[in-house]
């Protein structure tokens, strides 16, 4: 698990995202995972592959934004650990 806890890991989306007071809706109750809104998408942080992707009506989706949504994160990872 490169995230080792829900607290890191919405300390790397507040550093990450830009406008990161655009995000709402948290959601810590899946296991190994965030569930959030950031501006009007739901995205999903697999805490386990530190990999955002889209949540589509439950249907996860890879795309440009999550690839670099991803790559940010990432860029952040090894600054709090």
């Amino acid at each position: 698990m490169l995230i080792t806890t829900k607290g890191k890991g919405i300390e790397l989306l507040n550093r990450a995202l830009p406008c990161p007071k655009q995000m709402k809706n948290i959601d810590l109750d899946e296991e190994n995972a965030i569930y959030f809104d950031w501006r009007i998408t739901r995205y999903k942080l697999d805490l386990q592959f530190c990999i955002i992707d889209r949540s589509n009506g439950g249907i996860l989706e890879e795309n440009d934004s999550t690839i670099l949504m991803t790559q940010l994160l990432r860029a952040q990872l090894g600054t709090i650990m």
